[in-house]
């Protein structure tokens, strides 16, 4: 989700308002969203730099889609639910990938790879998202005058 645009919700105004990228990251799980599409499990809360530090995730929505796989249990479909909005919350905006747990819709068959243990972010993602709070870190500590170790 985009921040700042007209339509916003007082909620979602809030959770714009408080950036605290990436000192606090908050996911709440809620019941759901009736003004998003069915399909939408998730939503982060980003600014036009696409750093955010809040995302909900849909439990009811979440808890409809598993119905259509019992092999994976619904704390693991949660779990993973999460991930994916904090990796929105990690990658910034245009996060989306093709496949893997940044996948835009999720399918059956990623369902049984979720019950399997085996839906996870790109090596390109996991480096991206290790370089973005590396950066962060080291501009804390410089602003702290403490010396920054090098890696």
């Amino acid at each position: 989700m985009l921040c700042g645009r007209e339509d916003e919700s007082p909620e979602e105004r809030s959770a714009c308002s408080r950036p605290e990228f990436p000192n606090h990251l908050d996911v709440h799980i809620v019941r759901g969203c009736p003004r998003l599409p069915i399909s939408v499990f998730g939503i982060s809360y980003l600014s036009p730099a696409g750093i955010g530090s809040q995302a909900d995730v849909f439990y009811s929505r979440i808890a409809a889609f598993r119905e259509s796989s019992p092999s994976a249990e619904l704390r693991v479909l949660l779990g993973y639910a999460m991930a994916h909005e904090l990796g929105h919350l990690l990658l910034g905006l245009n996060s989306h990938s093709p496949t893997g747990l940044m996948r835009a819709d999720w399918r059956t068959k990623d369902l049984i790879d979720m019950a399997r243990g085996g839906l996870g972010f790109s090596q390109e993602q996991a480096r991206t998202m290790k370089a973005k709070l590396w950066t962060f870190a080291s501009r804390k500590e410089s602003s702290l005058g403490r010396p920054s170790a090098g890696r």
